[in-house]
């Protein structure tokens, strides 16, 4: 993008900032590694309708279910990622809701530990919701998010999506709250063409706005525009220009 349509842009986010009190919670959860909950393999496991209880993520798969205090008893779809340091499944109850179950692949890591924390104050700066239902020392289980997730949205970008993308940012910025890891495949957009970030990584409270708009858009330049060989960042610099931008933005 251009100077003069970085320029717009901020003004037109400038426009929605919102405020949020000083006090912010310390990173994570609250919860120190003796208090962060049960275990996920302590709760009844059944494979096909047999008991059977696994021994790590790496065992867990489609005809797995496991029952919940919080939730009763879902059962596993498959898997829908994997990461470093956890492995997501899908997973339903009884009544035909979805979740998504996020597994570590060792107890106590802080990614797991921190994430309902971070997904609290994303949801109570007015960022995105993604409701955390239940979390222990090695597993959250997490509102399911219908919608289309941001490297699959690369391959075909709508403007729709890209102003929605503009929007969320202008959120982490109204709240001065930077999301670390914005990166697509941590995003979904949603049928309303509304972002919400599944996995937000370690969040930051900064001194202003424009330090928090600053830097998202380094980020996404860098993660988004060039995340794919045929998404040259002309297409983005073709939306975010002149009136268009100022109209959608103001809505």
């Amino acid at each position: 993008m251009r100077l003069q349509e970085l320029r717009l842009f901020t003004r037109a986010f400038q426009r929605v900032r919102q405020e949020i009190p000083e006090h912010v919670p310390a990173e994570g959860n609250g919860r120190s590694v003796q208090e962060a909950g049960p275990s996920l393999y302590s709760f009844p496991w059944l494979l096909n309708g047999a008991e059977a209880q696994p021994d790590d993520a790496a065992d867990i798969g489609a005809g797995h279910a496991v029952t919940l205090p919080e939730r009763g008893t879902l059962a596993i779809d498959g898997m829908c990622g994997r990461g470093k340091r956890a492995t997501v499944y899908r997973a339903a109850d009884g009544r035909g809701s979805h979740y998504a179950l996020k597994v570590a692949l060792a107890p106590n890591e802080p990614d797991i530990l921190n994430e309902p924390g971070r997904l609290a104050r994303l949801a109570d700066a007015g960022i995105c919701p993604t409701p955390v239902i239940a979390s222990g020392c090695d597993y959250v289980l997490k509102a399911w998010v219908d919608g289309t997730v941001g490297t699959e949205w690369l391959g075909a970008p709508t403007e729709a999506g890209i102003i929605g993308l503009g929007r969320f940012m202008s959120r982490c910025a109204g709240a001065r709250v930077f999301v670390r890891d914005l990166k697509p495949r941590n995003m979904v957009l949603d049928r309303h063409h509304e972002w919400h970030c599944i996995d937000p990584g370690p969040l930051e409270k900064m001194e202003s706005a424009d330090e928090v708009w600053r830097r998202l858009e380094r980020y996404v330049l860098k993660h988004w525009c060039d995340a794919r060989s045929h998404h040259p960042k002309y297409i983005w610099a073709r939306y975010f220009t002149g009136p268009r931008l100022e109209g959608l933005m103001s809505k």
